[in-house]
């Protein structure tokens, strides 16, 4: 589908001139003669780019250019003008024009500098698009994620689901029903979601270790394979060596990992 131009020029016949450049070209174009007119076009109409006099009668350019910003999907914007400067040069590039062209300029350089800027804007909508499709899939995820931590319902231990589950202590741990309840030297310790689910599988399969996927079932509720399991968990392993002892979390090489009771008690219920 061509791209659609919007042409904005205070005298008629320059305008005129530009409308059929694009359209030999093979564009969609449309015009206006002041920048109050293109504003309303622009509020109505998608445009992929707008080329527009800097100096018009009443709204200037600038002003259209810094409107089209403001859009959802704002176009590329490229500012025309006879007068010439590096002031009103460099106030276009800092509002976000694409392109600063003088008139008159070669039907080829206007051209050059329209393809230039539409293949900018595509590349700048695509990333876009790209950043906020993974922002949103992050965001689900995590939700997900977190819920199932806290839900923390598919193991059984006995014939008991995991809301029934008394606290387990481990030496000096003390492994509530929830991550608010859990305690190192009778201290209360505070965890997210997903290291309450890892702490509460190791501390229920103590003194035995457990495998990297089985912890990553219980922690994400799905299965991993191993690799895959040792990565999603190593950050969060990190964090509760920080928070209850390195000693009492350790690695089981080629396993998993295990709790070591600093007591040495075992698991009372």
């Amino acid at each position: 589908m061509a791209a659609h131009i919007l042409v904005v020029e205070d005298e008629e016949q320059a305008r005129y001139s530009l409308v059929q450049i694009f359209r030999r070209a093979g564009y969609s174009v449309a015009e206006a003669p002041d920048g109050e007119t293109a504003l309303r076009m622009l509020a109505h109409e998608r445009f992929d780019l707008v080329l527009v006099d800097i100096r018009l009668g009443g709204m200037d350019g600038l002003q259209v250019l810094r409107a089209s910003r403001q859009l959802p999907e704002p176009p590329a914007v490229i500012m025309l003008t006879g007068y010439g400067s590096l002031e009103s040069s460099l106030a276009a590039l800092r509002a976000g024009a694409a392109d600063y062209l003088l008139k008159p300029s070669e039907p080829e350089q206007v051209l050059e500098s329209v393809s230039t800027a539409l293949e900018q804007r595509a590349e700048e909508l695509y990333n876009a698009e790209a950043a906020r499709i993974l922002s949103d899939g992050l965001a689900s995820l995590q939700r997900r994620l977190l819920g199932r931590a806290e839900e923390f319902y598919p193991r059984q231990v006995g014939s008991a689901t995991a809301t029934e589950l008394q606290p387990i202590t481990v030496g000096l741990l003390r492994v509530g029903r929830h991550r608010y309840d859990v305690q190192l030297h009778d201290q209360p310790l505070h965890l997210t979601p997903i290291e309450f689910a890892i702490i509460r599988c190791l501390a229920e399969s103590w003194p035995e270790a457990l495998p990297y996927q089985e912890i990553a079932r219980c922690a994400y509720g799905y299965e991993a394979g191993g690799a895959e399991a040792q990565v999603l968990l190593k950050a969060h392993v990190r964090n509760l060596r920080q928070k209850i002892g390195a000693s009492q979390l350790v690695t089981v090489r080629g396993t998993g990992y295990r709790l070591v009771a600093q007591a040495g008690a075992g698991p009372q219920l």
